[in-house]
């Protein structure tokens, strides 16, 4: 039995917002996240992730918080697009 990595990273949202988390595997998730709602996830085994409504969300990585100015995808409405691999420690 394989077991997931242990989570090491977390999103979190002040607003009703979608998320969706890309894993290194090309699985998607997709989920629907409440306002102060915080999702755990390994940052070794996920790709990348996207969500609404950035300017109401934070995102640490391996305890580290997140500039998500970067990762503006400049699209209407807003959204951000966080390439995991591309955080710089």
């Amino acid at each position: 039995t394989r077991t997931s990595p242990a989570s090491d990273s977390q999103f979190e949202t002040q607003a009703g917002t979608w998320v969706q988390i890309g894993r290194a595997n090309g699985e998607k998730v997709n989920l629907k996240v409440e306002p102060g709602q915080k999702i755990d996830f390994a940052a070794d085994s996920t790709a990348a992730i996207v969500f609404g409504q950035p300017e109401k969300a934070s995102l640490r990585v391996k305890g580290t918080p997140v500039n998500l100015g970067p990762f503006l995808t400049g699209a209407s409405p807003p959204r951000a697009l966080v390439i995991i691999s591309q955080i710089r420690e």
